[in-house]
């Protein structure tokens, strides 16, 4: 009888054993999870032939003379896939943007008459839709997918979709390089017959020998945002980060040759709903217009949110970690000071009348460093809740109350969601 160990007993693991439970069921299970006291005893690694692994957890703690196989559920689904299963996988990643992406392209094509089932990062666990695909010969199945995902990976899908990059993920990938590599698996393995597309500006941005270590096979298209005019002028897709990521969802429609392009478009963008936490609308109050982007955990996310708002921008409220854990990491300080450097010339050009509310966090210290190289004026207080404090006792009317962190939620919260949750909360008590 086989022995399969899962390590990890997060919302992946638990997916994992039931997937394994119902499909594999003659194999003995076990789950080590070193955070979970009931699953903390030290494993016998040489005991399993094959340990399933939650891409959060780093691959370095499971001893390196292990002799069996090791899998996520991205890797272990797509070694499953026959190549016309591969063939309709679409693989949607990048450092920022993907789960819009992902969702419009959902909408987009269940509008066009596909059939189609989403998940991977985006909510639904891969496993979970192991019998829909297999079974039900959906037309495409698109997945949000992370570097954590795609380390190790050595298959890719047969369309992959890489919106953006920028330094993120540092605590794991220790470089900016090894952190491209990583997500790199996601397209290096592909066919000729595949796809890859990616928004011109996005590649060209990237170190020139490390897109030669990491080409891919597949027909390329270098994609240019879509049009303003396709968004209300309510939508936060208008942005400008937003229209380039989208424009690699446009190029698909054409490789895919969708019919009637331009009237499926028009009708999903007027219909497509912002993603809880990500430049979310959920208050007008005092005259002002409040927002969450608590899913904004980098500079240069917030920097889309600054391009957004331009100069109706009122206050943009920031604070949190700049590492994965809560401690610390010396590897994006330098970085991360050079895009809030950025981010601050852009308020000072775009939004002159905006004032930038820090929390009490680790990230203070990068911030304080860009604001003196700028000459920027930054108030400091304790906590959100003073940060609404400071906005309702001077309120800005028909101006924007931006909620984009740039920074991770670790330092106080479990997850960019809580955080969101309880910034609106917060906002709509006071």
């Amino acid at each position: 009888m086989q022995s399969i160990l899962i390590f990890g007993y997060g919302a992946e693991g638990i997916s994992t054993e039931k997937f394994l439970q119902k499909h594999f069921w003659r194999t003995k299970i076990q789950i080590y999870d070193e955070k979970k006291s009931k699953f903390s005893a030290l494993p016998q690694w040489k005991n399993y032939d094959t340990i399933f692994i939650s891409p959060g957890i780093d691959r370095k703690k499971i001893p390196q003379n292990f002799g069996g196989k090791i899998y996520n559920q991205w890797e272990f689904f797509l070694d499953r896939c026959e190549e016309r299963e591969r063939k309709k996988i679409i693989g949607i990643t990048g450092s920022k943007g993907k789960s819009t992406t992902t969702k419009f392209t959902e909408d987009l094509l269940k509008n066009a008459g596909f059939s189609v089932k989403i998940g991977g990062n985006y909510g639904v666990p891969i496993l979970d839709l192991w019998d829909d695909f297999f079974e039900k010969n959906l037309d495409f199945l698109i997945l949000e997918i992370s570097s954590f995902q795609t380390e190790y990976a050595k298959k890719s899908p047969g369309i992959v979709i890489f919106t953006s990059f920028f330094p993120d993920h540092l605590d794991r990938h220790l470089t900016t390089k090894s952190y491209f590599f990583a997500k790199a698996n996601a397209w290096r393995h592909q066919e000729k017959t595949d796809l890859f597309i990616t928004p011109q500006a996005t590649w060209e941005a990237i170190d020139r020998d490390w897109k030669k270590e990491n080409r891919t096979n597949a027909k390329t298209i270098f994609s240019q945002p879509v049009p303003t005019n396709i968004f209300s002028r309510k939508s936060t897709l208008r942005a400008t980060h937003m229209r380039e990521n989208l424009g690699t969802v446009w190029a698909l429609s054409k490789a895919i040759k969708m019919e009637n392009v331009e009237k499926m478009w028009k009708k999903t963008a007027e219909n497509f709903t912002s993603l809880e936490h990500r430049l979310e609308f959920f208050l007008e109050s005092k005259k002002m217009y409040w927002y969450n982007d608590s899913l904004a955990t980098s500079p240069t996310a917030c920097g889309v949110a600054i391009d957004f708002c331009g100069a109706d921008l009122g206050y943009l409220i920031l604070g949190g970690t700049e590492a994965d854990s809560a401690k610390e990491s010396k590897n994006y300080s330098a970085e991360n000071q050079k895009e809030w450097e950025k981010n601050l010339q852009a308020i000072k050009e775009k939004s002159p009348l905006a004032e930038i509310i820090v929390t009490k966090s680790p990230i203070q210290t990068t911030l304080k460093n860009a604001a003196e190289k700028t000459e920027t004026k930054i108030i400091f207080v304790e906590n959100f809740q003073n940060a609404i404090a400071v906005i309702r006792q001077n309120p800005k009317p028909e101006k924007i109350v931006m909620f984009s962190p740039g920074a991770k939620s670790f330092d106080a919260f479990k997850n960019a969601k809580e955080r969101g949750e309880c910034w609106k909360k917060w906002v709509s008590e006071r």
